[in-house]
C-alpha cells in the first residue's frame, strides 16, 4: 500500500516512523506537525528526544503557537531525554524488555491514565540505529508494538536515514517497515516526486523514464506499512534498476535540495 506524498492524517494508524537522515528541520516539521494534531484534538505528549532536536522541535511548536513551556508545565508535555532512558533498560547492549516495561512501559501507562490519547514521540531506536546496532532497534521496536497492542496511544519514530542513500533499499528497510503502520512522507507536496522525475530524465532521457515510470508498481511487501508513493519508487530503482539508481537519486538529491 502507497499513500499520497503529503501530510498524512495521524489518526488512520499507531505506529509512525519517519526517516530525515541529517535534515532536522524536516524532522522538526513533521513531529511537530504530529504533536500539533494530537493538540487539536485535545491531547497531549510524551516526547523522548534528545537535546538538540528537542530545541529545534520546540521552535516549530513555538511557531505553531504552541506554548511549549506553559504545556510542560502543566503537565501535558512530557518530555524525557532519549539517550538517559535508553540507557536505563539497556543491558549487556541489547534492551532489556523488563526494564523496558519499568521505566517505558510505566511512563507510558500512567500518561495514558491521564489522557487515552496521548501521543507519543521516540527516538531512542534512531540511536541504536546509528550505532550500528539494526538488531537492537529492531529488538527495541517490537517491545514498542507490544505495548502499543495493550495501551491506545499512538507512537512516532525517526531515524537518520537518507531515502537519497544506499541504506534506503529493501533489505536495510524490511525489519523498519514491517515495526509500522506508516511511513512518514520525506515532505510534504510533491517535491519528493518532482526531483526523482529529474533523476530519471537525466540519467535515462525523457523516453527511457517515461518507459520506466509505467513499469514502476509499489515496491511492497504484505508485512510493510503503508509506504508514500515517492518513497516507494526509490525503493522500486534500487531494487529493479540497481546499475543507475545511485546516479539518479544523487541527481534527484541536488534538485530537491534547490
Amino acid at each position: 500500500m502507497t499513500i499520497p506524498a503529503h501530510d498524512i492524517d495521524f489518526t488512520d494508524g499507531e505506529h509512525f516512523v519517519h526517516l530525515y537522515g541529517t535534515d532536522l528541520e524536516a524532522l522538526a516539521r513533521a513531529v511537530a506537525g504530529f504533536v500539533a494534531d494530537g493538540r487539536a484534538r485535545g491531547h497531549g505528549t510524551l516526547a523522548i528526544v534528545g537535546p538538540e532536536n528537542w530545541e529545534a522541535m520546540s521552535a516549530e511548536l513555538e511557531r505553531r503557537e504552541i506554548a511549549v513551556e506553559a504545556a510542560v508545565a502543566d503537565g501535558s508535555l512530557v518530555v524525557l531525554d532519549a539517550a538517559a532512558t535508553l540507557a536505563s533498560f539497556v543491558v549487556d547492549g541489547r534492551p532489556d524488555r523488563a526494564r523496558f516495561d519499568a521505566t517505558v512501559g510505566v511512563a507510558v501507562r500512567a500518561a495514558a491514565r491521564r489522557d487515552p490519547g496521548v501521543r507519543l514521540y521516540g527516538e531512542m531506536v534512531g540511536l541504536l540505529w546509528s550505532a550500528g546496532d539494526a538488531t537492537a532497534a529492531a529488538a527495541l521496536e517490537a517491545m514498542w508494538n507490544d505495548l502499543l497492542a495493550s495501551v491506545p496511544v499512538r507512537l512516532f519514530c525517526s531515524y537518520p536515514v537518507d531515502v537519497f542513500g544506499p541504506d534506503f533499499e529493501r533489505a536495510n528497510m524490511d525489519a523498519i517497515l514491517c515495526a509500522h503502520t506508516h511511513l512518514v512522507p520525506t515532505t510534504s507536496g510533491p517535491g519528493l516526486a518532482a526531483a526523482l522525475d529529474r533523476g530519471m530524465e537525466t540519467v535515462l532521457g525523457m523516453d527511457g523514464a517515461r518507459s520506466i515510470k509505467s513499469l514502476i508498481q509499489p515496491n511492497h511487501r504484505p508485512a510493510w506499512g503503508a509506504v508514500p508513493e515517492a518513497e516507494s519508487t526509490i525503493l522500486w530503482l534500487r531494487n529493479n534498476l540497481p546499475a543507475h539508481a545511485d546516479e539518479i537519486t544523487a541527481i534527484a538529491r541536488a534538485y530537491f535540495r534547490e
